[in-house]
């Protein structure tokens, strides 16, 4: 697990799917979802290279048939951090064997974290290291652990 903290808020990200698990201000308690088994086993997982789910969880590129899960493969996948700083931290995940199998691709799949004056950026960054044209969707699925009622809070 990797800490950022700019003295007002603290965050806790996960290299495996590079995935927020604590938002806390003030000290207060924690702001994302506590994973549940029963519930919901995440916290904000990043979806990549792929948002929903394919039909038969499969398609064909080229001629070729791929199998590939809901929402794709990189919350399934460790990250190695290629920055950090006390407030700020870049985790990398580029293509491999095990990603080529569900996704024939070469990729560079980066997700900064970075704690500004009063709140958290989160910037994602996909590179192209090949020649071919890279396709891909991107989302996150945040999950929140909020106390009070939902006009209370707000996404900016």
């Amino acid at each position: 697990m990797f800490r950022i903290s700019n003295g007002l808020i603290e965050a806790t990200v996960s290299p495996h799917g590079a995935e927020l698990q604590e938002l806390c201000v003030r000290g207060q308690e924690n702001l994302i979802w506590r994973k549940d088994d029963q519930i919901w086993n995440r916290f904000c997982p990043i979806l990549f290279p792929i948002v929903g789910r394919l039909l038969n969880d499969s398609y064909t590129y080229q001629g070729k048939a791929y199998a590939m899960r809901q929402h794709g493969f990189a919350r399934d996948q460790n990250f190695q951090v290629v920055d950090q700083s006390p407030t700020s931290i870049t985790l990398c995940l580029k293509d491999s064997e095990v990603t080529r199998a569900q996704y024939p691709f070469a990729f560079e799949l980066h997700v900064t974290y970075t704690l500004t004056d009063h709140s958290l950026e989160i910037k994602h960054g996909v590179f192209n290291p090949g020649r071919e044209e890279l396709l891909f969707s991107l989302g996150g699925h945040p999950g929140f652990h909020l106390e009070g009622t939902l006009d209370e809070f707000w996404l900016d």
